[in-house]
């Protein structure tokens, strides 16, 4: 049976490429212009994953997590939004959504957030985290090689180490990134999962670091960087190695020093 999946985007252009790229891929899709129509048919129609826009009329993409959380199906969430919008996705992501992306966003980065959503496991441990956000219980391997690296992993999460994970597409380095902020002392904070490689090289460092408002020409008002909305929580920086070298270099400064500008 296909898994259905539900698009609420107010941007017609959008919602279509997004609704024929799901079906490109084999999924029922349906689309919804705002929160109020998503509603209305998730009262009707089963679905399995909500995409959604943070920003919508009538209804926006925060309240429409909220009824899915109390009131609705219990689905798993994954947002998109805009840039300037880093903040209210981090506060998504403590309200119980599952991911989000930023946009413009690439439909194979997509695809990729999805899977890692509806794959079995996955979605039991965000079902579990819909009704809990700090009672999840975690499907890893208790034998085996995984092990040794949950092991690890338990291990270096009460520290306040940087932590590296590496290995091939598809391994499971963000599960074990957000097992390790959820064994830390930061659980009750943001996790912020940051594509380093999806993100224009012209926006990375405003995105990275922020910027305050007049800081430069265009910069019409303040916006908070990743680093500053991971605070006391974890900031998982994916495919870091896709950065420019000098932005490694600025990178690497603040992970030493913990301090930004």
């Amino acid at each position: 049976m296909k898994q259905s999946i539900l698009v609420a985007e107010d941007e017609p252009n959008i919602r279509s490429a997004i609704l024929e790229h799901l079906k490109d891929l084999g999924y029922q899709a349906t689309g919804a212009s705002d929160g109020t129509e998503a509603i209305g048919l998730m009262q009707k129609t089963p679905f399995d994953l909500l995409i959604s826009d943070v920003r919508m009329p009538n209804m926006d993409g925060i309240q429409l997590l909220e009824w899915v959380r109390d009131h609705g199906p219990g689905i798993p969430v994954i947002f998109i939004t805009a840039h300037g919008d880093v903040s209210q996705a981090v506060h998504a992501l403590q309200q119980g959504a599952a991911d989000y992306l930023l946009k413009p966003f690439d439909f194979d980065e997509l695809t990729q957030r999805m899977n890692r959503v509806l794959d079995g496991q996955n979605l039991r441990e965000q079902r579990l985290q819909s009704k809990s956000s700090h009672d999840r219980t975690w499907y890893l391997p208790e034998t085996g090689p995984m092990a040794k690296i949950v092991d690890l992993a338990t291990r270096v999460a009460p520290t306040e180490s940087n932590v590296l994970i590496t290995g091939e597409s598809g391994t499971g380095k963000e599960i074990i990134a957000r097992y390790i902020h959820a064994q830390s002392p930061r659980s009750t904070g943001p996790f912020v999962g940051v594509n380093a490689g999806a993100i224009p090289e012209t926006l990375l460092e405003s995105e990275l670091f922020g910027h305050e408002k007049g800081a430069f020409s265009g910069a019409n008002q303040k916006r908070i960087g990743f680093f500053e909305a991971a605070q006391r929580g974890t900031l998982f920086l994916d495919e870091i190695g896709e950065l420019p070298l000098q932005l490694q270099v600025k990178l690497l400064r603040v992970i030493q020093e913990r301090t930004l500008t």
